[in-house]
């Protein structure tokens, strides 16, 4: 699963700058996260040779295998 990252480069601005900054990181995971999904669904019903599905071969797990 996705996750924000904060990094420690953009702590001196304003309060109001890091909700914004945060509101903004989560904004795109959320869309990078609807746009893979919707481009996975494209290809969903497609296989190759031995029934595995093009996707399957991309996932990952969350030990990284």
């Amino acid at each position: 699963m996705l996750k924000v990252v904060h990094d420690a480069e953009g702590a001196g601005g304003s309060l109001l700058d890091q909700i914004v900054r945060d509101a903004a990181r989560q904004m795109l995971a959320a869309a990078l996260q609807a746009e893979v999904a919707a481009y996975v669904e494209q290809f969903a019903d497609k296989v190759d040779e031995g029934g595995i599905g093009w996707w399957s071969a991309m996932a990952s797990t969350p030990n990284g295998r």
